[in-house]
């Protein structure tokens, strides 16, 4: 089966459907230049009937819950439907360095470029503050399912209450 071509760009928001009927908001940051993957902003979701524009006036890389590398997935199979795109400026969407802790148990900060999420442009070995910022995933390319389950991990309790700690 051939796979469905995609198109999305740098500046596109898209809609991420959580558990029990809830959601949140992506930003595509930078596109893999293949077209497998890209760097994904993240974002608890605002009022149903906003704007890709008013997306962008509103949010910013302080506001995210989670920054990532994805595969399409998501958005090739339309699971994550796209909301539209604003205008849209690189230099006000850094890609953060990350923190990768392999199978041993090392820890690894990588530094990606902006023409590919998929490869590091450089690794260093680290020992790392175990306290990892809160938007920092450990690990490399996440499927749609690891981003949607770190995305209800991270937003539960602002999207449920307190109260509601079950899944």
């Amino acid at each position: 089966m051939a796979k469905k071509k995609l198109a999305f760009s740098e500046g596109d928001w898209f809609n991420v459907p959580l558990r029990r009927g809830k959601h949140a908001i992506g930003l595509v940051a930078r596109k893999d230049r293949g077209g497998d993957a890209f760097l994904g902003y993240y974002f608890p979701p605002g009022d149903p009937d906003e704007t890709a524009e008013q997306m962008a006036a509103r949010l910013t890389p302080s506001n995210a819950v989670l920054i990532c590398a994805s595969g399409t997935y998501g958005l090739r199979h339309e699971l994550w439907r796209m909301l539209g795109s604003a205008t849209w400026r690189r230099s006000d969407w850094p890609i953060p360095v990350f923190q990768h802790t392999n199978a041993f148990g090392q820890t690894f900060l990588e530094t990606y470029g902006d023409e590919d999420v998929l490869l590091p442009i450089r690794v260093q070995f680290r020992v790392v503050d175990p306290r990892i910022p809160a938007h920092v995933v450990k690990g490399g390319l996440l499927d749609a399912g690891a981003v949607e389950d770190a995305l209800w991990d991270r937003l539960r309790s602002q999207l449920l209450g307190p109260r509601s700690s079950s899944t």
